[in-house]
């Protein structure tokens, strides 16, 4: 068994091999190093452009996550459920990736409830809705972020977005 630590997380995954995404935030394979020779980055001073990046961040992931926490308890298709529900977790795990960026403590629960429409449908469209516009803000915010740890963030969520944006497309 090997332990592995994400650059974008920094949470630790056991298993026999380089897992393809995070299990906590979703990034990628690249972003996953050998527990040994992971460092963590620590931001000395931020922009004002990036400070406030990041704090609307926090504010589009709570909601995204209360949103697919209502999605997933009102779904009727079990494996879109699931998909709402994991969702939830990872855009709940950001806000934590991002306090923590900030230096800011820990949110309290993130059991919060967001709203959201009564049929799977409408919810995956609205999920197509919110990940293209967080897609957006994430792509921007890396370019005009001058910090570098930062921008690797700030490309990494914009990914994992993307991902998050095929999964509610492909379920449609």
């Amino acid at each position: 068994m090997k332990i592995y630590r994400c650059r974008i997380c920094d949470q630790a995954y056991v298993g026999t091999r380089k897992p393809a995404n995070c299990a906590f935030c979703g990034a990628p394979e690249k972003y996953m190093v050998l527990s040994k020779n992971w460092k963590e980055e620590m931001i000395s001073t931020l922009t004002d452009v990036s400070e406030k990046h990041l704090k609307s961040a926090i504010d589009i992931e709570i909601e995204c996550s209360g949103f697919y926490r209502c999605a997933s308890r009102v779904a009727h298709d079990e494996e879109v459920k699931a998909m709402f529900c994991a969702l939830a977790k990872v855009e709940a795990e950001h806000v934590t990736t991002i306090r923590r960026m900030l230096g800011l403590p820990r949110a309290g629960s993130m059991e919060h409830e967001g709203r959201c429409y009564p049929t799977d449908a409408q919810n995956l469209a609205e999920a197509r809705r919110k990940e293209e516009l967080t897609v957006s803000f994430y792509d921007e915010a890396a370019r005009q972020a001058s910090e570098k740890r930062v921008r690797e963030v700030l490309v990494a969520l914009a990914e994992i977005e993307r991902d998050h944006l095929a999964m509610s497309s492909r379920k449609h």
